[in-house]
């Protein structure tokens, strides 16, 4: 049975933006990406090389826990289909957040509020219904108010007193779009961010996929100068995650 959308969701093109901004969606997306002031943990939809970044914050912290004998504790975190389940309450608010025009803003939550769907199934045109949330595929905009929907969850995650330290640098969380990883030095630290992640990204209808995501525990003990992999013991939702053990692997991404 194949199915096709007799009204899909308009995508915005340039015509589009320069009718209600008079300017191109590419000079808006530029104007918007360079005046948001993004968390600097998001390195995903903007003109840097984020993937190396983070790349190297983690290689920094890895190799501190070995050398320097520091308890090191993360979770790699994936989420479920975060782009097409972001609630549109969450998009709008995060917009609003951030001062942007109220003109924009407005016209931003019409293009939500008024599209409607509906599926051609075996030749007949099935009941139009209304998205209540993803951000919208094709449209130019839609990275960055991804970026914003989960900026707001770095913001509240940077809030916990709770992740390790780099040369007197407090670093709780990087994030390369909806990948994201949570540090601590303790067990209990690693999972009170866990579940306050969830809390915040429940709010937002996203959600942890706990059968992608993994957690790494690394104990130091100083005094004999060693250290060692142990297995973890975290969960999200009482389902438990990967615990990545001392001949075990991993694929990061960025």
């Amino acid at each position: 049975m194949n199915g096709r959308a007799t009204q899909p969701p308009k995508k915005l093109c340039p015509q589009h933006y320069e009718e209600k901004a008079g300017v191109s969606a590419q000079s808006l997306c530029n104007r918007l990406t360079g005046s948001l002031g993004l968390q600097p943990e998001q390195k995903a939809f903007i003109k840097e090389d984020g993937i190396n970044e983070n790349l190297f914050l983690l290689g920094l912290i890895l190799n501190r826990a070995r050398t320097k004998f520091r308890d090191t504790h993360l979770a790699a975190i994936d989420l479920t289909k975060s782009f097409e389940t972001s609630s549109h309450s969450s998009i709008i608010a995060a917009l609003a957040a951030r001062g942007i025009d109220r003109v924009f803003v407005n016209y931003v939550r019409d293009l939500y509020a008024n599209s409607n769907t509906a599926f051609y199934v075996n030749g007949q045109s099935g009941h139009a219904f209304h998205p209540t949330c993803g951000v919208r595929q094709g449209d130019p905009l839609s990275p960055i108010i991804f970026n914003l929907v989960i900026d707001t969850l770095i913001s509240k995650i940077k809030e916990s007193p709770i992740g390790t330290s780099i040369d007197g640098i407090r670093v709780v969380v990087s994030a390369y779009a909806d990948d994201l990883i949570l540090f601590a030095e303790t067990n209990m630290g690693l999972q009170t961010n866990l579940n306050l992640d969830q809390q915040i990204l429940k709010s937002c209808n996203l959600q942890i996929n706990s059968s992608k995501s993994f957690t790494l525990s690394i104990p130091a003990d100083a005094k004999n100068r060693q250290t060692k992999v142990v297995p973890g013991n975290f969960a999200v939702n009482q389902s438990p995650l990967l615990s990545v053990g001392v001949e075990g692997s991993f694929k990061y991404r960025g």
